[in-house]
């Protein structure tokens, strides 16, 4: 062993509870950024039964196709999260703030190696408490360089304390974790070269590392990770060169002054070789040969301490390595430090350790931790939520295309719809080509009634290969009536097959097309992909009750309603469900559910239909007239409204619904067939013709729409076509 200090046991507890307590403030801190696609969404997490697939498949990292990583072993911890906790974001906490505490106690003993046990108990708890790390701790995602780091310390320290075997293991552990654990070969090769022990590291030794190496290479090879990673055409090479200089800068000023941390930091890429890049350029060479010379077997200019600066300081750059050189699409990340700022931390504590601390730097030191724990308590709360760590960021990187988008996405999701909306325009200003923007822009608009930029919004978002936009565009198409564009679109999305939402569309299609079975099979796709998905679980128990079987009916209510208790249709579903099974009449029960949210419209759309269904045509018009008073504007009191003064051959009233529909829903083509038809009874043939013709240019394939114009053309029939259903 080349372990030269004793020292006492309890120091690594010391550190233990040093990485572990400032954190514990974060365990109710949301899901983040990737963790949507790789958790939220990822239905292979949802079944212990895949961890062996997770070995095999890069692919079944994401919900999204080609966002595949090869991290098993990460994905195998989430998915025993969800096994224990499902979704309860104390239990992905723990298990990071847990892997973060081992690997400060693994540097702590690989310290050891290179300086005195009370120096190197400073290297830990620096370590542990240093504000750098609040995003690779918090971003659940970032457990994969957490758990890949981790195991490079300690097969490093197993490694260089003759514990092969166990080196071996680690170093497979950290492979499986992330590629950054690729590094322990250059680094257990740095330390063997700094500290002159390569006689002890022969071939024998060196063999079995270089063979796990060589064996996962041709993993992700044989995978397609590997080729598909190399494959992406992020940027140029030199414009990322120049870049990652400006990043090194940033990420030497955030390890000394951790004052000014953020999910993004605003860094544009370099345009060419300026003096903003050679300046810092020439500063990086500097510190890179003062770490190399520090190397040589000469120790007397470091005072002794020459082998742990040089590996230290080479260790900080071998660390970031590969992200200097390997364009990725964010240009700077905290997170990226984690394995960097160990060596750092070794090269700093090697050239102070001939010179003990005094009484005076001792306070200093702890201050500074203290210090230290001040802030990434502070940190900790803004990873709380989207919306806090956005708002954040922005005030860090107010031009910042992704900060501008996240934001604009936490403001819509909580209800800010004015702020949304300019942070979704300046988003756009910045990148004009960001799909998944143009699609939560799209969104906005419909929520904000501009359907016809909102389609536009969506076929922007078109331009790009990422696909989800598809399946929000289906379910705009569905939403107005437009059933041959739906069904084209969700076609087209047909290859990312693992989305849930694609089967809850597609199933919504089946049943308006009268394909209740295959809109059923649809749904539980659905809920096989993602079982807490609450609209398909509602729509399954409507499917259940519409053909008399009420038990399947409430168990997919709850369902539903334990997925999501706050989803609205479920809930008056299973109160209604209930008040029928008490003996209550149909419209009794609507009547007391109108009373107890008279806000509630799809209550009194159901009430006014069960009228319609007992020829109560009349108290139908009733129900929907007082609903109108209180919410003037909603399309389908309107249409609901329509169709009884339709039933009633009040053919003026019916137009002026039907009219109001369409002028709040003018894309809705079911809406506009209906206006249609209500013009021709009303002897309006010429504004009956428009309304049809409206409808055939935005869906030429309408059939509705075409017998209604076969009807226009034969004048004694008029009155026969408000007959007409649009599908």
């Amino acid at each position: 062993s080349m372990d030269r200090h004793n020292g006492t046991h309890w120091r690594w507890l010391l550190v233990l509870v040093a990485a572990s307590f400032p954190y514990l403030n974060g365990l109710d801190n949301s899901f983040h950024d990737d963790d949507e696609h790789a958790i939220v969404r990822n239905h292979h997490l949802r079944n212990l039964a895949n961890i062996p697939t997770f070995f095999v498949d890069s692919s079944t990292f994401s919900a999204e196709p080609g966002k595949g990583m090869y991290r098993p072993l990460v994905q195998t911890t989430l998915a025993a999260n969800y096994a224990l906790g499902q979704y309860s974001l104390s239990g992905y906490h723990l298990v990071n703030i847990g892997f973060h505490a081992l690997a400060c106690v693994g540097l702590f003993f690989l310290a050891r190696l290179f300086v005195p046990g009370p120096t190197a108990l400073g290297v830990g708890l620096l370590f542990a408490v240093h504000p750098i790390h609040t995003q690779a701790v918090n971003y659940i995602s970032s457990r994969s360089e957490l758990m890949a780091a981790c195991g490079v310390v300690w097969a490093l320290w197993a490694a260089l304390s003759g514990r092969n075997r166990l080196g071996l293991a680690l170093f497979a552990l950290a492979l499986l974790s992330k590629s950054i654990g690729f590094q322990f070969i250059p680094l257990l090769l740095l330390v063997v070269v700094g500290k002159g022990i390569e006689s002890r590291f022969g071939w024998r030794r060196w063999a079995p590392f270089l063979g796990v190496g060589a064996l996962y290479l041709i993993v992700i090879s044989v995978d397609g990770f590997l080729p598909s990673s190399l494959a992406q055409d992020v940027r140029p090479f030199g414009t990322q060169l120049a870049t990652q200089v400006k990043v090194i800068i940033l990420y030497l000023k955030l390890m000394t002054m951790p004052v000014s941390l953020s999910i993004e930091h605003g860094i544009v890429p370099a345009s060419g070789v300026a003096l903003e890049v050679m300046l810092p350029l020439l500063f990086l060479l500097s510190l890179v040969g003062w770490s190399v010379v520090a190397l040589r077997r000469d120790r007397a200019s470091f005072d002794g301490a020459g082998d742990g600066v040089g590996i230290g300081g080479v260790w900080f750059f071998l660390a970031l390595a590969v992200t200097t050189l390997v364009p990725l699409t964010v240009l700077a990340s905290e997170q990226r430090l984690y394995l960097a700022v160990m060596g750092a931390l070794i090269a700093m504590s090697a050239l102070v350790s001939h010179r003990p601390l005094r009484r005076g730097g001792r306070v200093v030191f702890t201050v500074a931790l203290c210090v230290m724990v001040v802030i990434v308590s502070s940190r900790n709360r803004l990873w709380e939520s989207e919306l806090s760590l956005w708002s954040d960021a922005e005030t860090k990187a107010p031009s910042s295309s992704r900060v501008l988008a996240n934001l604009a996405l936490a403001l819509h999701q909580q209800g800010d719809r004015a702020r949304a909306g300019d942070a979704y325009r300046r988003a756009l200003q910045h990148t004009p080509h960001a799909a998944r923007t143009w699609s939560n822009y799209a969104s906005w608009l419909e929520e904000e009634g501009e359907w016809g930029q909102a389609e536009q919004a969506y076929l922007r978002a078109g331009t790009s290969e990422w696909g989800g936009w598809r399946i929000q565009l289906a379910r705009f198409y569905l939403q107005n009536g437009l059933l041959t564009k739906a069904a084209s679109q969700l076609d087209s999305a047909q290859w990312n097959a693992e989305d849930p939402d694609l089967h809850l569309y597609r199933g919504r299609w089946h049943q308006l097309m009268g394909q209740n079975q295959a809109a059923q099979a649809a749904y539980e796709q659905a809920l096989h992909l993602h079982p807490q998905h609450a609209e398909a679980a509602n729509n399954l128990a409507l499917l259940s009750m519409e053909r008399g079987d009420i038990a399947a009916g409430r168990r997919w209510l709850v369902q539903a309603l334990e997925a999501d208790s706050t989803l609205a249709e479920a809930k008056m579903n299973l109160a209604f469900l209930r008040l029928k099974e008490q003996g209550t009449d149909a419209l009794d029960a609507y009547a007391q559910l109108g009373d107890q949210d008279p806000s509630r419209i799809s209550i009194h759309v159901a009430w006014a239909a069960e009228h319609a269904r007992r020829q109560r045509w009349g108290d139908a018009v009733e129900v929907l007239r007082r609903a109108l008073r209180a919410n003037p504007f909603d399309a389908d009191l309107l249409a609901a409204s329509g169709d009884a003064y339709r039933a009633l051959q009040q053919w003026p009233m019916a137009v002026v619904a039907y009219q109001r529909a369409c002028d709040l829903r003018p894309l809705d083509v079911s809406l506009r067939n209906q206006l249609s038809a209500a013009l021709g009874a009303a002897e309006r043939p010429d504004d009956a013709r428009r309304q049809v013709e409206l409808v055939l240019q935005q869906d030429p394939e309408n059939a509705v729409a075409r017998r209604n114009l076969e009807r226009l053309k034969r004048p004694f029939e008029r009155r026969d076509s408000a007959r007409e259903q649009s599908p």
